[in-house]
């Protein structure tokens, strides 16, 4: 909340420890962006500390009819993932970009598909708020989303008690 599009990765820097191992469907929907850089893998084994269980994925395994390449996935690190991210969506004339402002109330009207919603810049001045409506509101505003408990959607956390 609040922070809105990071403005450019140098991707010179030290890489960031956060990654996102993608699917094939995934990728192809991000398309071929050079920014990304994509670490391919063809296998992938899970197993469980202290048993003699494990799990192993393969790429040659997957139905080749809706699966059409040699890699399982591929992971991808996440400052270069958001920063091409934040591009598409600045460039994409059917989105409309409310960075950096705080939803402060919505509401529906049960004849209608559309929401209505007022929102303010994430600075504590009030007397800047605004309205839309909308048909979609992302309730991209983290782990403790004020807005996921406005609308009564419960969310259930696991302690899994294990590190990486």
């Amino acid at each position: 909340r609040g922070k809105g599009p990071p403005t450019a990765v140098n991707t010179s820097d030290i890489p960031n420890p956060r990654c996102y191992a993608l699917s094939p469907k995934s990728l192809n929907i991000l398309g071929s962006r050079s920014d990304i850089q994509p670490a391919h893998y063809e296998s992938m084994q899970v197993w469980e500390q202290d048993s003699p269980s494990l799990v192993l994925f393969h790429a040659n395994d997957l139905d080749q009819t809706e699966f059409n390449g040699s890699y399982l996935g591929a992971v991808v690190e996440d400052a270069p993932l958001v920063s091409s991210l934040w591009r598409e969506l600045r460039q994409a004339s059917s989105v409309k970009l409310l960075a950096e402002r705080q939803v402060v109330d919505f509401s529906t009207d049960g004849d209608s598909d559309l929401m209505q919603v007022t929102t303010k810049r994430s600075t504590n001045d009030d007397s800047k708020s605004s309205s839309l409506q909308t048909r979609l509101l992302v309730a991209a505003d983290g782990a403790n989303s004020q807005i996921r408990r406005d609308c009564g959607i419960k969310w259930e956390g696991f302690q899994y008690n294990r590190t990486a």
